[in-house]
């Protein structure tokens, strides 16, 4: 950590802990791994983090049949309280589980790609025949991890730690519920919640359902433009559309956007959303219908 061959970062819930494991370079007989495993140890213990990942060099265990696993990073990652460890070397994919924890040998980045050997002891999955990437998310208190190949293939998914209860409301199958599609929010409704148009009803009146009790569930829809009752052009900022879009003047007529308006400079080229007001009713994107919980 003192010449920054070796280090941890923290990014919310994970630390990593990388390693400098190529004993080669030390030319020490190990005494610089050494010092790197006891701090890995002090550093680990620590740490507070949800998930704690090690990054080495050489896998500790691997199928690979270039290199195959490496004994001194064979470390006691287990007692350290490490989740997950990540090497590279052999230029293969493959989840090894041993004693509570995950290795993976992530070498499918891009270079030439390595034969698969015999499976070592807890090796889960194995793969070598296109290249990728490995992504990780932390979600509801759990580290998902998956291996994605340029093609878009998912080859391994799983997930460390345990899952915990949403934060969010959710409805339950037999929950009583109104949803009020026009008109003035009937407050009167024996109901658990309301699912309601948050365009059409202001602050007010949903603090006023939610003070009686009631959850809120607001809908409303993301992008949609000149639908009767909710014209935005007022409001929305000139937004690019490709030339070939067509301008919604009435119901069943078109025309071709214009380049320029008052919003707009006059030497623009790019077509401008805000040029037109539909007189009828008439949408420009057809967009899903996004619904937020209050």
């Amino acid at each position: 950590e003192g010449d920054e061959r070796y280090y941890r970062v923290r990014r919310g819930d994970v630390e990593v802990f990388a390693l400098d494991t190529i004993i080669d370079c030390h030319q020490d007989d190990g005494a610089f791994l050494a010092r790197q495993a006891a701090w890995l140890a002090a550093a680990a213990a620590d740490s507070d983090a949800r998930f704690k990942i090690v990054l080495v060099h050489q896998p500790p265990y691997s199928s690979g049949a270039r290199h195959g696993s490496a004994e001194h990073t064979q470390l006691d990652y287990a007692g350290m309280g490490i989740d997950l460890v990540l090497a590279g070397d052999d230029h293969i994919y493959e989840r090894v589980e041993r004693d509570g924890v995950t290795y993976l040998v992530i070498g499918l980045g891009g270079v030439d790609r390595h034969e698969i050997g015999a499976p070592v002891e807890g090796s889960v999955v194995r793969f070598a025949d296109a290249y990728g990437a490995l992504g990780l998310a932390v979600a509801r208190g759990q580290l998902h991890v998956a291996f994605i190949t340029d093609a878009g293939r998912v080859v391994d998914r799983f997930a460390l730690g345990e899952a915990t209860a949403p934060t969010w409301y959710q409805p339950g199958v037999e929950t009583r519920w109104q949803w009020q599609l026009q008109g003035t929010v009937n407050a009167s409704y024996e109901v658990e919640a309301y699912d309601i148009d948050l365009l059409l009803n202001d602050a007010a009146t949903i603090a006023s359902l939610k003070s009686a009790g009631h959850r809120v569930i607001c809908y409303f829809s993301a992008g949609s433009y000149g639908t009767s009752g909710r014209t935005l052009a007022s409001s929305c900022p000139p937004i690019w559309a490709p030339p070939s879009m067509a301008s919604p003047t009435s119901a069943g007529s078109t025309s071709a956007p214009r380049t320029s308006c008052a919003s707009c400079a006059p030497a623009s080229t790019s077509p401008c959303r805000r040029a037109a007001t539909p007189s009828s009713p008439t949408t420009w994107m057809a967009t899903p219908m996004t619904t937020a919980w209050a």
